[in-house]
């Protein structure tokens, strides 16, 4: 997706085509939609409809708790302290990721007590944790914050609970109300442990008919509104200056300001003085039919 200029729409609709006549099979995993990523690099290709979307969420409790437990019979050692169990589960929650990491924090701890092992746990799963905090929009965060401190104000708060719901983030808890999927993470945001970022990232559903904001690396920093003003009134100076023998290509010269200051606000800052120029060049081109 960061280089669209050789993955265009002729390439996408050839996969299509592959995967429509069963020659090419395609299995995916993403935070974001798939359609939403190809969508938002500027691609409209009809790729994506081939695909059956699944939403992946926890484990039901029933084979979280096989996953801790199976792998001893299967190893024919002793199944691990009914408490360890109990303690496992409501800290990693029922994501199959962090039920891993309990599970083999379960496997290497021995006869540790209660607590030995919890603190083995949380330092395992500390640092993926966190990576899963940082992959998480700004909203995302600030949602998952309200559901573990109460504080905070969320805009669409019940549109954001049920976001969390639907990608695993929370689950259903005591009267049916919303809870992080992880007593840790809970932990961690009560106590600070974790910032919000400011970064742009894939959310995982569009609301309204908005786009999810999407960082693209490959492309520069929108010029700031206050850089597009400055180079308008630097401009205005050097009319000023040069009008004593310009005449009446001063109002040219204002008149060529005034679009291209008319662009930058349009593009919020995106075009170059030069791509100004090329596409300046290319209607005057056309009106003259050249």
């Amino acid at each position: 997706m960061s280089h669209p200029q050789v993955f265009d729409r002729d390439f996408f609709e050839a996969w299509r085509s592959l995967g429509s006549m069963g020659d090419l099979a395609f299995v995916t995993a993403s935070r974001a939609r798939l359609s939403d990523v190809v969508r938002h690099n500027g691609n409209t290709s009809p790729f994506t409809n081939i695909f059956t979307q699944l939403t992946l969420r926890g484990l039901e409790e029933n084979a979280a708790r096989a996953l801790l437990t199976q792998p001893f019979r299967a190893a024919n050692r002793p199944a691990p302290p009914g408490s360890h169990i109990e303690t496992a589960l409501p800290l990693s929650g029922r994501h199959p990721f962090f039920l891993q990491i309990a599970g083999d924090t379960l496997w290497r701890v021995g006869g540790v007590n209660r607590e030995q092992f919890r603190q083995q746990l949380a330092a395992a799963a500390r640092q993926p944790m966190e990576q899963l905090w940082r992959d998480l929009s700004p909203t995302e965060q600030a949602a998952a914050l309200r559901l573990a401190t109460g504080k905070g104000a969320v805009p669409d708060w019940a549109e954001e609970k049920a976001n969390l719901l639907e990608i695993g983030l929370a689950e259903p808890g005591a009267d049916n109300q919303p809870r992080l999927f992880s007593d840790l993470l809970r932990e961690w945001l009560q106590n600070g442990s974790f910032g919000q970022s400011a970064s742009l990232r894939p959310t995982s559903r569009t609301s309204g008919g908005k786009k999810p904001p999407v960082l693209d690396p490959t492309q520069p920093p929108p010029r700031p509104l206050y850089a597009s003003a400055l180079i308008f009134l630097v401009g205005l100076v050097v009319i000023a200056l040069l009008s004593q023998w310009l005449g009446w290509g001063v109002w040219v010269m204002v008149l060529l300001l005034a679009i291209y200051l008319a662009f930058t606000l349009v593009g919020e800052g995106k075009i170059s003085g030069r791509d100004f120029l090329d596409v300046l060049d290319k209607r005057i081109r056309d009106l003259l039919g050249q």
